[in-house]
């Protein structure tokens, strides 16, 4: 079992929060960017994973309710990617 960790993020302006749930996932080469990519299901998107530039280990969010709604009632998904504008603290 992977650890879990809880990332906040946070518009740019303040206005706008989320506190999503994530576990690590790996891949062999480092991001070439930062990224967020989301899955696409009927007329809404879930964030599904975030990937740092320079980083070959990347965070992946728990699939929501309303996502596993969708994919029970079999709306198809599809992936967008999200070049970020982000910074991170700890």
């Amino acid at each position: 079992m992977h650890a879990q960790s809880v990332i906040w993020l946070e518009s740019s302006d303040r206005k706008h929060i989320a506190i999503v749930h994530t576990h690590p996932i790996f891949a062999l080469d480092p991001s070439a960017r930062t990224q967020l990519i989301f899955q696409h299901s009927g007329g809404d998107y879930f964030l599904s994973q975030l990937w740092t530039l320079d980083s070959s280990t990347g965070r992946e969010v728990r699939l929501s309710e309303r996502a596993k709604e969708l994919a029970r009632n079999g709306s198809r998904a599809e992936v967008a990617t999200i070049v970020a504008d982000a910074s991170f603290s700890h």
